[in-house]
């Protein structure tokens, strides 16, 4: 029996988010994929598995973002039976020692990885 699920950060080819919508699809799964750009690979996706893949804008930085993509979502479909929180960011900083480190980027890290996927859930 297939399920419904969501994928956040799916839009890099070479990612995890990308790779586990792939998997889910191959399974058989109805998959949401969010990302923050367009992605060539999941339009490649989308025409191979047509209705059973939804490609969604949602940058998990931004609640009104979020809202956005919960509201188009519940056009597809009813309910989702697993979300993955998958989507991150980065700190341009996260190779410098901590005096080195701008606070502002780590503050950000931080937004993005926790109440990112508070926003999600």
């Amino acid at each position: 029996m297939s399920q419904n699920v969501m994928i956040t950060g799916a839009g890099k080819a070479s990612g995890l988010g990308f790779n586990l919508v792939l998997r889910y699809l191959e399974a058989g799964d109805n998959v949401v994929a969010t990302i923050r750009k367009p992605c060539p690979e999941l339009d490649d996706l989308k025409e191979k598995y047509g209705d059973r893949l939804t490609v969604l804008t949602m940058d998990i930085s931004d609640t009104e973002s979020v809202l956005n993509a919960a509201a188009e979502l519940s056009d597809e479909t009813d309910h989702l039976d697993l979300l993955i929180n998958n989507a991150v960011s980065v700190s341009p900083d996260c190779d410098k020692g901590f005096f080195d480190a701008d606070l502002d980027y780590i503050a950000r890290t931080v937004d993005i990885a926790a109440v990112g996927a508070m926003r999600v859930i």
